[in-house]
């Protein structure tokens, strides 16, 4: 259980971790539509223990979903590893 100052923190974090994002695939030309993080607790505190992946937030890049989703609407396995290759190429910056 987080008490409501961790609670505090976490919300602080993921907000920032989450405009940090946002900010990031504008300068790419996409866009975040969502995002979720996970927190755990280490020896400094509260920490962001979570991958940033297709499964973890839902990003639009020319009208495309280069995320799971892409995969709930369609089935398409062979395509949806293609738009994590491309959403790897935009966090890279490629």
């Amino acid at each position: 259980m987080a008490s409501e100052g961790e609670i505090a923190e976490m919300k602080g974090l993921a907000l920032a971790a989450a405009g940090r994002l946002a900010e990031l695939f504008e300068s790419r030309g996409a866009q975040l539509v969502d995002v979720k993080f996970e927190f755990g607790r280490g020896p400094e505190g509260l920490v962001l223990a979570d991958e940033i992946s297709g499964d973890t937030m839902r990003v639009l890049y020319r009208g495309e979903h280069l995320d799971k989703e892409y995969y709930r609407q369609t089935g398409d396995v062979a395509g949806l590893l293609e738009r994590y290759r491309s959403l790897l190429s935009l966090i890279e910056g490629g």
